[in-house]
């Protein structure tokens, strides 16, 4: 399975996308999202440094290994 990233502003499907690259190519200084790894660690090293207002809702992470509590 590949990711596919939906840029909703300019209507565009990206197919088998960096997600990483791809949010960081303009400036953003927000981000939403949602994910299924909920580590604190995540959140500080993936997040926290790259965007100044974050909207994040969480999943289960697996097996609830490194989960907010």
């Amino acid at each position: 399975m590949t990711l596919q990233i939906l840029d909703r502003e300019k209507n565009k499907l990206y197919s088998d996308g960096n997600f990483w690259e791809l949010s960081r190519k303009e400036e953003n200084d927000c981000f939403y999202g949602v994910s299924f790894v909920s580590s604190i660690k995540f959140i500080e090293e993936k997040l926290l440094p790259f965007y100044q207002d974050i909207e994040l809702i969480l999943g289960l992470s697996d097996n609830g290994n490194n989960s907010i509590g």
